[in-house]
């Protein structure tokens, strides 16, 4: 499922007390916890920064969804009928959308050779990368629902 990420994100500090907090976004891969990955934290950092890393309650799990799913399968094969290309499975670090459901993948436009601004101040797609995923996401809803 690939690295396993930490993102400090909320950072809580007084200047007139000792103490400080930091809550951080760490995603981890299958095959670790929130208590591992802590206990990993503590080890290299804990002395140095004179804390100590604690799981709390919102660490949300890994989603996985293995490549010969029957739901991935299609995906794939309309993927490859609309392009031409072979399609491939792409893990990603980030939440998506699909964890939400048991089976779920994200699924979206990322064509190989074109410009990547996906969550960049100027994210955009063409005209014609957008027709091509409109008639992905068209033959999808029909194969999964017949």
């Amino acid at each position: 499922m690939g690295k396993s990420i930490n993102c400090p994100a909320v950072f809580r500090y007084q200047r007139d007390q000792a103490e400080a907090c930091i809550k951080s976004d760490i995603r981890y891969s299958r095959g670790t916890s929130p208590e591992k990955m802590c206990q990993q934290l503590n080890d290299k950092f804990g002395a140095f920064c004179q804390t100590t890393f604690q799981p709390y309650q919102d660490f949300e799990k890994p989603h996985f969804v293995a490549s010969d799913d029957p739901f991935v399968k299609t995906l794939l094969s309309v993927y490859e009928k609309q392009t031409g290309q072979a399609g491939a499975t792409v893990i990603s670090a980030g939440a998506n959308y699909g964890r939400f459901f048991k089976n779920g993948v994200g699924y979206g436009p990322a064509f190989p050779d074109s410009l990547d601004t996906a969550h960049a101040i100027d994210e955009s797609v063409s005209l014609a990368e957008l027709e091509k995923s409109l008639a992905i996401y068209a033959e999808t809803i029909y194969e999964l629902t017949k």
